[in-house]
């Protein structure tokens, strides 16, 4: 029974966690914005680069927070429904924490892509989701992911 209940729980926070923080991702991965290729076709100047990696440091150091919020309340989740005495209240709360804590990461990531689209602006925002689109074509047929390459 407890092991059915490990398997549970870890498929549990794999749908919970890992699935919806997966789709959240709206932009091309890495820091697209320092790649000459894509900072070519967006046209991005030097003080654009610039701001985006500052808003990028801040973004990751409040994710990185975050993410350690996140593991702790999936943690403090696990080990509540692996207690043999099974609290289902306490399981409750906990899980209401947990479902806290991944909405909040999920904000910072939505608060970073915002910032982008304000320092790119509408046209050039436009451009590197089509960019997007086309990287996720080509990874799924097995080619390059480069953003910055013509289909």
């Amino acid at each position: 029974m407890l092991r059915n209940s490990k398997i549970l729980f870890a498929l549990l926070v794999i749908c919970l966690t890992v699935l919806p923080v997966a789709a959240q991702q709206n932009i091309p991965g890495g820091k697209w914005w320092q790649m000459p290729a894509v900072a070519k076709r967006l046209n991005l100047s030097a003080r654009e680069t610039r701001q985006i990696d500052d808003t990028y440091r801040e973004s990751r150091r409040r994710m990185i927070r975050l993410k350690a919020d996140l593991e702790t309340e999936q943690m403090e989740l696990q080990c509540l429904i692996e207690d043999p005495e099974l609290n289902e209240p306490t399981a409750m709360t906990q899980y209401r924490k947990l479902d806290k804590a991944r909405s909040e990461l999920g904000l910072e990531r939505f608060r970073f892509f915002l910032e982008v689209r304000k320092i790119v602006g509408h046209e050039r925002f436009n451009t590197l989701m089509r960019l997007r689109e086309m990287r996720q074509k080509r990874m799924m047929r097995g080619g390059d992911p480069d953003p910055a390459s013509g289909e």
